[in-house]
């Protein structure tokens, strides 16, 4: 047998599944730590196939992996399975959970989601040991933080923002019948204590119309018959950057003009597809990327909500440089030699849509000027959970946006320049 020299190792945070928990929302324990270590290096046995640069399959002390290698680390599609009876199926890229994959827990709950750099970043579900939807929504680096759902074994649920695993910031709570229990500001998990966020179940359930702030020229929050949007308005209408959460449960965060989707938005379906990208007049039009609810991919250039110039993602079999696809006309993955990565969109060589990844953790996605600048609207976010929304200039915040501090949960909304707050919309 062949005795190999491994690669790095993970450490997954993991939920604790108790009722107690469901309505404070997960509290993350490491109660399956028991089978990953949080060493630099662990010697395994390849019993069987090429685990150097092909498919084998490795025997550590604490599982067995089955699965692709390159240069002797876990790259491609793989299958991890713990002596303790946890597993996780999925993409790896040298030697870390990287792109699309299922981790089984071993009372047969399954968390499926998006990872980067070994730790579950993006969007992600995660089911019961029936099959049955508990969560759904953001996590960074492991942790649940920004928009998401949490349905509650007695047929409710939550559907708010979440910071660190636990409710925290704007949210609300609904009754299994529908029936709002409660909307306004979280802490930790709680209702907050500012009697100044609480709105009552009598008040809020009935209320139509614009109910907070500036519904004309400002920040404000306003109610429709068929869900609510909080963001920027001009002239009465939906204008610039906001959030809009339909009551059936799509939600679009993204840029507005006259009242309709327009330029760069980020729209999720209730049956689990998402599309990030350009809209014109409530339309899906210009650069965008589509994933269906079976994780297939649709990227490319749109038209009238159809795709017109279909754009492909492969691999190119190179550690740094264009990883991926095309970096020169279409879509590509781009790492650079100090770790920085950036997916999205190309022309003539120029990023002009996607994400970009700082080796740090930090994270900016939307549009960049022909100088490969953050310049349009988009999204960055810091490592600590807190992000900023809006638009940007030459890499810096810049005109209508909005900022919120994960650390004490503020909140500021109004005009930037150069990254500095020129006109606070809190009262406004």
């Amino acid at each position: 047998m062949k005795k190999i020299l491994l690669f790095p190792l993970f450490v997954l945070l993991l939920f604790s599944h108790n009722e107690e928990n469901y309505t404070n929302f997960y509290a993350f324990q490491d109660n399956e730590a028991v089978f990953l270590s949080d060493i630099s290096f662990q010697n395994g046995e390849c019993i069987s196939g090429n685990c150097v640069n092909g498919f084998g399959k490795i025997k550590y002390d604490n599982g067995i992996y089955e699965g692709n290698f390159k240069n002797g680390l876990r790259h491609g599609k793989g299958i991890y399975k713990w002596t303790v009876g946890s597993s996780y199926d999925g993409d790896f890229k040298n030697g870390k959970k990287e792109g699309n994959g299922i981790y089984y827990y071993s009372d047969g709950w399954k968390h499926i989601g998006e990872f980067i750099d070994g730790k579950l970043t993006g969007k992600a579900k995660q089911y019961n040991e029936k099959g049955k939807l508990i969560f759904e929504g953001y996590f960074v680096k492991g942790k649940l933080n920004g928009y998401g759902t949490s349905y509650f074994t007695s047929g409710g649920k939550y559907v708010g923002e979440f910071l660190n695993g636990k409710k925290h910031g704007y949210g609300k709570e609904l009754n299994k019948n529908g029936k709002l229990i409660y909307e306004g500001q979280w802490e930790a998990g709680k209702i907050a204590s500012s009697t100044n966020n609480k709105t009552s179940v009598t008040n809020t359930a009935k209320t139509k119309g614009c109910v907070s702030g500036n519904c004309t020229d400002g920040w404000g929050k306003y109610v429709y018959n068929n869900g609510y949007y909080r963001g920027f308005f001009k002239d009465n209408k939906r204008n610039d950057y906001g959030f809009y959460s339909w009551d059936k449960g799509d939600f679009y965060f993204g840029n507005w003009s006259n009242g309709s989707r327009n330029g760069y938005g980020e729209h999720f379906w209730k049956d689990g597809s998402d599309y990030i990208g350009e809209w014109k007049n409530d339309v899906i039009a210009g650069y965008g990327i589509k994933r269906n609810s079976d994780k297939t991919y649709k990227r490319g250039i749109w038209e009238n909500g159809v795709l017109k110039i279909k754009y492909d993602f492969y691999n190119n079999n190179i550690n740094k440089g264009c990883t991926s696809g095309n970096c020169k006309n279409g879509y590509g993955r781009y790492i650079w030699e100090n770790g920085d990565s950036y997916r999205g969109f190309f022309v003539n060589g120029k990023r002009i849509m996607g994400n970009y990844k700082y080796a740090s953790g930090i994270i900016y996605q939307g549009q960049f000027a022909t100088d490969g600048s953050f310049s349009g609207n988009g999204y960055y976010l810091w490592e600590n959970g807190s992000y900023y929304r809006g638009g940007f200039k030459n890499y810096k915040r810049s005109g209508l946006g909005y900022y919120k501090n994960k650390e004490d949960n503020s909140e500021m909304k109004g005009i930037w320049e150069k990254n500095e707050l020129t006109e606070n919309y809190k009262n406004k």
